[in-house]
């Protein structure tokens, strides 16, 4: 067989299986993902593991400074991880998804490599290995269990009392923690909460039972106090504390046979607790309560310092703690925090910030926005990235007056807001904000959308005293809106996005269904009711080409059309979700649509036309993802999808036609006014490019006099910002021009000293 033959066939097999192709998302921010770890464990002082909630095993190789994923399971909430010695470490996933079939992961070569099984741990309150092959775990039955040989047959080792809850039985508890002593005896600190809030018992609510052989059976160590205790920490056999509920801690020095009093929280909160204790040796001890109090003691528990580590904004959060030795630590939980002075002062690992990106937009590969709320610190802000998605910078806070719904940049300094019932507008790239007056009577706007320098959209927006939903229309660049109802329905339910393939269709969607507008969003057309989906799970490619996440029941199929939403094909999900939001890549090899899906839980799901199911991508993350953008050039399609924690993702597929409309392309050279103009000593000149070429950008005077080149060179298509700075300049008026062939354009500024 030729050389020729042998290429084209592998290009046909690549392309019959076009996930053999893709390339993988790439977690681009935050930098390193910090958000949910569940716990931590260090082999050495250099080298330690962590898990999350958003199914990753994280690794540092230098003490906890840089943390990266060295391994993803997506749709698990890995909450603990364990080692027996350098070499084999195990994890589990107890909130493991309908149809996942795995909940237990193992190392056998110290964490380097991981993989994946079903054991029957997706019950497990927590869990401990004994030895490499023997497990015990506890469930919400009130049971402990044990595992020899990893064959997935537990075995009931013990089984917490029961009481009737009217013609039910329920436990009395659980079991809350285990430990291993270094004489090999196996602790399990148990609560009956549940007969002790059902007034079944009033006392002797914490337990600890003792096992001498490796937990096969289980002898009563200690049970007393009428308090509910979660977490506890043996220095040795001997010496031991305990914490739970009331933010006490309790010491023994005969190994759990008796305890007493040891600290006391001096402002007392019911909703306050111990969250995690840590001894690291008979004289100090370590404690972290449920909002972010650090309590430690280096004599043994005679004196104790408390103080709070931890943002007020984070309360509500489960917090952990691991140390490595007496002076180097770790908080973790809703972040990660460090310490190497013994807590006397805490720094967190990374410091960029993680708030809820709800919409996206980029204009280049390197210069996007964004909007969102703070997670931590309240507020709602607008983002930039200069980057392509690396770094965000806050551009813009606002404390009060409601949420930001929707936004779109019509290049690199022009833009909207929406912000309830306020439309506002940018001249500076987002930096500063002015209001634009719609109508006195507006309640709340969606989001907005501009087709060109004059046509735009304002949808959903409704009104006081109106239960109708309104579109508001402008055709000279947002100076004036006409509103205009969308159909004679009362009610209408929310749709994020809208979509023009064409400048005579326009769609969106909503649970009612496919609507279409002819006469740019003026008046619509119930197109179809046989699909409905909620946000913005759907796109067209052209007026007879679309996709929609349909919304029924169990929000497990995709619909498509051919023919304009007369008939509609339906697909599979490959598990129940809700979908946010859904774009059309483009065409692949052979002509055929491709999609991609992201939405609740961290699901991206890629389909193509003629599939009979979706390839499932993994997105590093649990966390809701809200939306998706796109910037196509050439073959190439660049994604990001963006969500909760700050996530954002990217990733770039090769496409072999694009025939249809693209909103966010350049499709005109344009030289912008600059700003500020008039200006003092600086100002921004901003243009774009529907193609690559050589462009010159030089400044003259009234007399034609060239007195700056600003630029001369190959510039790619795209948006382009220069800043040219007029120090050696006298005030007055000055002219700029742009030259890329035949485009020429010249606009006026002024200086002014």
């Amino acid at each position: 067989m030729s050389f020729f033959r042998i290429y084209l066939l592998l290009i046909i097999i690549l392309y019959s299986f076009p996930e053999a192709t893709f390339s993988q998302w790439e977690l681009r921010y935050p930098r390193i993902p910090t958000t949910g770890i569940a716990e931590m464990v260090f082999l050495n002082p250099q080298t330690g593991y962590a898990v999350n909630s958003s199914g990753n095993i994280l690794k540092t190789t230098d003490g906890g400074q840089f943390w990266f994923i060295t391994e993803h399971f997506q749709r698990e909430f890995i909450s603990e991880i364990k080692f027996t010695d350098q070499h084999h470490g195990f994890a589990i996933s107890p909130h493991t998804y309908l149809g996942d079939n795995r909940d237990f992961f193992y190392t056998t070569d110290g964490g380097e490599n991981w993989s994946a099984t079903y054991l029957g741990t997706s019950d497990a309150i927590t869990f401990i290995p004994v030895s490499t092959t023997s497990l015990l775990k506890s469930n919400d039955k009130g049971s402990i269990a044990q595992l020899n040989n990893f064959w997935g047959q537990w075995s009931e080792r013990y089984l917490i009392p029961y009481f009737d809850v009217g013609y039910l039985p329920a436990p009395y508890g659980d079991i809350k923690d285990f430990k291993i002593l270094p004489s090999g005896r196996v602790l399990a600190l148990g609560s009956s909460w549940n007969a002790f809030e059902n007034f079944i018992i009033t006392d002797s609510v914490a337990f600890i039972l003792s096992s001498d052989d490796s937990g096969s059976s289980w002898d009563t160590l200690w049970c007393d106090l009428p308090k509910i205790l979660t977490t506890f920490s043996f220095a040795d056999n001997n010496t031991g504390w305990i914490g739970g509920k009331d933010n006490e801690i309790y010491k023994t020095t005969d190994g759990g046979i008796s305890w007493i009093l040891s600290y006391s929280d001096p402002n007392p909160d019911p909703e306050k607790a111990i969250s995690k204790i840590t001894a690291i040796d008979g004289q100090t001890v370590y404690a972290i309560s449920t909002k972010g109090e650090f309590i430690s003691s280096t004599d043994g528990g005679i004196n104790w310092n408390a103080y709070s580590i931890i943002p007020p904004t984070y309360y509500g959060s489960f917090f952990n703690l691991c140390f490595i030795n007496s002076h180097k630590g770790f908080v973790f939980g809703p972040d990660l925090w460090i310490t190497t002075d013994a807590g006397n002062s805490w720094d967190k690992v990374d410091d960029t910030i993680k708030p809820t990106i709800t919409k996206l937009q980029f204009l280049t590969t390197q210069l996007g926005f964004g909007i969102g709320g703070d997670n931590y610190y309240g507020g709602e802000s607008f983002y930039r990235t200069t980057d392509g998605g690396y770094n965000w910078e806050n551009i813009n806070h606002q404390n009060t007056g409601g949420s930001n719904n929707g936004f779109f940049m019509q290049d690199s300094l022009r833009g909207w807001l929406t912000k309830n019932n306020t439309l506002l507008r940018t001249t500076n790239g987002g930096f500063n904000w002015t209001e634009v007056h719609v109508d006195t009577l507006l309640d709340f706007m969606r989001g907005v959308e501009f087709f060109d320098d004059s046509i735009g959209v304002l949808f959903e927006v409704r009104e006081r005293f109106n239960d109708y939903c309104l579109n508001y229309v402008t055709t000279n660049g947002g100076i004036n809106w006409q509103k205009y109802q969308v159909g004679n329905q009362t009610y209408l339910s929310s749709y994020t996005k809208i979509k023009r393939t064409d400048p005579s269709h326009i769609w969106f969607a909503n649970q009612q269904g496919v609507w279409l507008s002819r006469d740019t969003a003026k008046t619509w057309n119930l197109k179809s009711s046989e699909v409905s989906v909620i946000g913005g799970g759907f796109d067209f490619v052209d007026s007879l080409n679309g996709w929609i996440a349909h919304l029924d029941g169990t929000q497990d199929k995709v619909k498509y059309t051919t023919d304009g939403g007369q008939t509609w094909s339906t697909l599979p999900k490959p598990y129940m979700n809700q979908t946010a939001d859904l774009i059309i890549d483009g065409r692949d090899y052979f002509g055929r649509i491709r999609v991609t899906l992201a939405g609740l839980y961290g699901s991206i799901l890629h389909y193509e036309e003629g599939w009979s199911n979706a390839y499932i991508q993994s997105s590093f993350t649990n966390n809701w993802l809200y939306s998706i953008t796109a910037l196509r050039e050439g073959n190439t399609i660049h994604k990001w999808i963006s969500g909760m924690g700050g996530i954002v993702l990217y990733r770039s597929d090769y496409i072999t036609s694009i025939d249809f409309e693209d909103d966010f392309a350049v499709k005109d050279f344009i030289l912008y006014q600059n700003y500020p103009n008039p200006f003092n000593p600086s100002t921004k000149i901003s243009w774009q490019s529907p193609v690559g070429g050589w462009q010159t950008l030089k400044v003259f005077d009234v007399l034609g006099r060239d007195m700056a080149t600003l630029v001369d060179e190959y510039k790619d298509a795209g948006y382009h910002e220069v800043e040219f700075n007029a120090n050696s300049l006298a005030s007055g008026v000055y002219y700029y021009r742009i030259q890329s062939g035949e485009y020429v354009e010249t606009k006026k500024m002024v200086l002014i000293r």
